[in-house]
């Protein structure tokens, strides 16, 4: 269960983008569009799937774990660029998506 101003995980959304007052800051919604909170959440998990991924996670790959097709990943993730989240395409076949602004894994 979520509350207001809080993603279905439990996360405040202000946290999630560092911005405040509980806005939903992933989806970009036209103007005078409502946010659309599945858009938002997807976004928020396609995050998540890319978090900590060395090589590339194919389209399909994603759409396959949403429960969604690979145009509203494309959607989603064309989306997220426009609010600056730096996720970049690979081409061929062990292409796919990757989150380029991540710190380097620590090695214990």
């Amino acid at each position: 269960m979520s509350f207001p101003g809080t993603h279905a995980v439990g996360y405040p959304l202000a946290s999630i983008a560092g911005v405040g007052s509980g806005s939903c800051p992933l989806a970009t919604p036209h103007e005078g569009d409502a946010v659309d909170p599945r858009v938002t959440d997807r976004q928020f998990q396609i995050i998540e799937i890319l978090r900590g991924q060395l090589r590339p996670v194919s389209i399909l790959k994603v759409a396959e774990r949403l429960q969604v097709s690979e145009r509203t990943v494309q959607r989603d993730v064309g989306g997220l660029r426009n609010l600056g989240v730096a996720i970049t395409t690979e081409p061929g076949r062990r292409g796919g998506l990757l989150l380029t602004d991540q710190l380097p894994r620590a090695r214990l």
